[in-house]
């Protein structure tokens, strides 16, 4: 897996994660191959992420009768899945992740105004604990930044944000917004249309997801 970095902004490439990325930005690609590849991208996504993860160890005992130390599974991540596109990054990572709790926030988009309203908000204590924020789609940038907003006077110990695809603008908002935050994508498009949908990009990631 390789990952061009520059500071905070990382574009993750990998073959079977651009095999997935075609696959999403394909219009005739069925909603069930959509879901899938969108958790896929997901996973690769979240394993780069927490390549400096602090990892805390454990002895176990091996079949030869061997005791030795190994990595524990990461226990200080939160995953929060901005509603609803969020939810299929959440369906890769949550095998990785598996008593990681789960939040989440809502948030609409007015199509006149491009502005974010967040309607819905489940949050457990975050205070002190890795939050992973899962948006694929970082357009604008209003929604992801609304959260991050929101999630940085919880006092987390880090921020992370996860995105499939995004635009240089919405990198900037949350570059401008949440400045301490980590980004990780997939790719970075070219830039917005008139409606501030993603270009080339792949449509609206939640309806394809949900099928709607």
């Amino acid at each position: 897996m390789e990952a061009c970095a520059s500071p905070k902004v990382t574009v993750v490439t990998h073959p079977l994660g651009a095999a997935c990325l075609g696959r999403l930005r394909d219009q005739d690609t069925p909603k069930a191959e959509f879901s899938a590849a969108l958790a896929h991208v997901g996973a690769l996504l979240f394993w780069e992420a927490l390549r400096d993860t602090r990892l805390a160890t454990t002895q176990v005992t091996t079949p030869g009768g061997a005791t030795v130390d190994v990595g524990a599974p990461v226990d200080n991540i939160v995953l929060l899945p901005i509603l609803r596109a969020g939810l299929g990054f959440l369906r890769g990572i949550e095998p990785w992740a598996p008593s990681a709790p789960v939040a989440t926030v809502g948030v609409s988009r007015d199509h006149t105004t491009l502005e974010p309203r967040i309607y819905h908000e489940t949050l457990p204590p975050l205070a002190g604990r890795d939050v992973f924020v899962l948006e694929p789609m970082l357009a604008t940038g209003g929604s992801a930044c609304a959260v991050l907003e929101r999630l940085r006077a919880t006092q987390p110990a880090s921020l992370t944000l996860l995105s499939l695809i995004a635009a240089p603008v919405g990198v900037a908002a949350v570059r401008q917004t949440a400045p301490e935050a980590r980004v990780f994508v997939a790719a970075i498009d070219s830039g917005l249309d008139a409606r501030g949908y993603i270009v080339p990009g792949l449509g609206d990631a939640g309806d394809r997801l949900l099928g709607t």
